[in-house]
């Protein structure tokens, strides 16, 4: 039943992927796809040293190959809890439904050799979001 469910589900995201590369104008939005997290005060400082050591050169990679258009990660102080927000601009819809998460490790799986170092990257990085409920957001620009 949960394959049928699936498979289904899957049917679906690709109409609307098909749907919406019928129409040249929605094909080349681009889309800002935002994630909102509540991370606590412990997690934070690893998911920054992550950030700031890794993600400068993955974002630029994905960036020459085109997954994405660009990437901001936002953080704010509340209390005992951080926002984080992952900002990411990815090229079309189509490619909202392919890889709007799995962009970051996808990347950085190709750049590192090292499968140990890989291992531990992405379980450090699933560590500071692990457990955590977040919103997910969809924005285009507008021009005034």
């Amino acid at each position: 039943m949960k394959t049928i469910i699936k498979t289904v589900i899957a049917l679906l995201l690709l109409i609307t992927c098909f749907g919406f590369a019928q129409d040249k104008e929605k094909e080349d939005t681009p889309y800002w796809y935002v994630s909102h997290f509540k991370i606590s005060w412990a997690k934070i400082d690893s998911l920054v040293k992550l950030e700031k050591e890794y993600t400068p050169a993955i974002v630029k990679e994905a960036k020459k190959r085109g997954t994405i258009l660009d990437y901001k990660m936002l953080l704010h102080h509340t209390g005992d809890e951080y926002n984080v927000v992952v900002m990411t601009k990815l090229p079309s819809w189509c490619s909202i439904e392919g890889n709007a998460w799995g962009w970051w490790s996808s990347t950085y799986k190709t750049m590192e050799k090292d499968k140990k170092t890989i291992e531990n990257v992405l379980k450090a990085r699933n560590w500071a979001f692990d457990g955590i409920i977040h919103k997910d957001l969809i924005y285009i620009e507008v021009e005034e």
